[in-house]
Formats: structure tokens, sequence, C-alpha cells
């Protein structure tokens, strides 16, 4: 997935007027707001599609992802020889990443993609953000709403805030170490006969200290090897 931010187009020209910093309101008449807890960031963020939910959801499984911020400011730029306002879905800081500034975010449906206006648009924004030191992405159902990643995704955000104590983690580390047919569930049974919870091993997977297969479904029956998902 850490290929999705990379091969961005440098293109140096034209200079963008940044307007203001934008929040969105946690009440909206004009749109249904989707409230979403980032761990990542600490702090709940508001979108504005489902969609959207789902890209910032696997941005935080996404480990070359510092930070990202959603809807953070709008700019204005010359199109087609009028004034045009635009507004990022979010801006992505990356680890290493040649991007001063940041990643640009914008999150679209395929079919509004194939829109003539729409792709002149992004071009044009594109242009303006590279010049300024940005890279520029497009985030796209087709990448990021694939079944059952998305599913198994959701299933281990759930447990992200219930990490075990450090005696059941090793408990969990010696059972899989050296071992290539241990499942999930074995080792929630294992945790519980020991007196924890018998959802420690998706908490550790879903930070990273338990290798799960996120493009299989995940059930009891998982196979969990060292290391993280992938």
């Amino acid at each position: 997935m850490g290929a999705l931010f990379s091969n961005f187009i440098v293109i140096k020209e034209f200079e963008m007027k940044v307007l203001k910093k934008r929040k969105l309101p946690k009440k909206s008449t004009h749109k249904n707001l989707i409230q979403f807890h980032s761990h990542k960031n600490q702090k709940h963020m508001f979108c504005e599609s489902y969609l959207e939910s789902d890209v910032y959801l696997t941005f935080e499984f996404l480990k070359n992802i510092v930070s990202y911020t959603v809807q953070e400011f709008r700019v204005q730029f010359d199109l087609d020889g009028r004034p045009s306002t635009y507004t990022p879905d979010a801006k992505v800081i990356l680890h290493d990443d040649y991007h001063s500034k940041g990643v640009i975010v914008e999150v679209k449906r395929t079919e509004e993609l194939i829109k003539p206006k729409v792709w002149r648009k992004l071009r044009r924004a594109r242009q303006e953000f590279v010049a300024e030191g940005y890279g520029f992405v497009i985030c796209k159902d087709s990448d990021f709403q694939v079944q059952p990643r998305l599913n198994n995704l959701r299933l281990l955000y759930r447990y992200r805030d219930s990490l075990p104590e450090q005696e059941t983690q090793n408990l969990i580390y010696d059972r899989v170490r050296g071992n290539d047919d241990v499942t999930i569930g074995e080792l929630n049974k294992l945790v519980k006969q020991r007196g924890g919870l018998d959802t420690n091993a998706y908490a550790m997977a879903s930070r990273g200290l338990l290798k799960l297969d996120i493009n299989q479904v995940i059930t009891p029956n998982s196979l969990v090897s060292l290391g993280g998902v992938k």
C-alpha cells in the first residue's frame, strides 16, 4: 500500500493564492458529515463521504504516513481564464519524503474522474501545488474500497485502543515465534485462558505487531506470524 504515494509528476509554473484556513463544521445543513476518530492524529476527523473515511482508515495503517489533516485550507488559481477555488481533501506528511510541505490528497470516485471539467481542475491544481513544493495524488474508490481488505481494516481498527500489557504480548510472541501454523483464534483462546481479553491478538495485529493477510477474509482460522498487516 505504500506505493500509493510515489511517482509524482513535477511541473514548475504558476503561483497560487492561499485564501484561508478552513475547518469543517460539526454540523452542516448542506452535507452529512461522517465523524472518524484518527489514532494517528489523536483527534476526530470529519469526512464528507464514506469514501473519504475509507481512505483515511487506510492511512491509519500505512507506516510511511506520519500524520494527515483534512480540508485544512482552500486555494484560488486561474482556470480557463477565470478564478477558481479548490479545497484539498487532505494533506499528508510522509516519512523521508522529498516534498517538504507534504502531499496533497484528492479523493474521487472513478466515474467523476472521466468528466473533462473535473479532470481539468485537478490537473491545474496539481500544477499549482507541485510548483509550491507539494506532492499531489488522487485516491480512487477502485484503489481503497477493495474487499475483503477494507472490511479487514475496519475489523482491526476496532481494537486499536486495546493493546495488551507487555506480559500478554510476550505470551503471544512466544507462541508465534518459530511456528507457521498458529491461528489468531488460537492466540485469543490462549490469552483468555490466562485471564486476558479474547481480542488481544486482534489488537496487536492492528498495531502491526502481528502479521495477518488482509487480502483474505480474517476469521479465527487466519494464520498469524510476527510482523504486521500485509
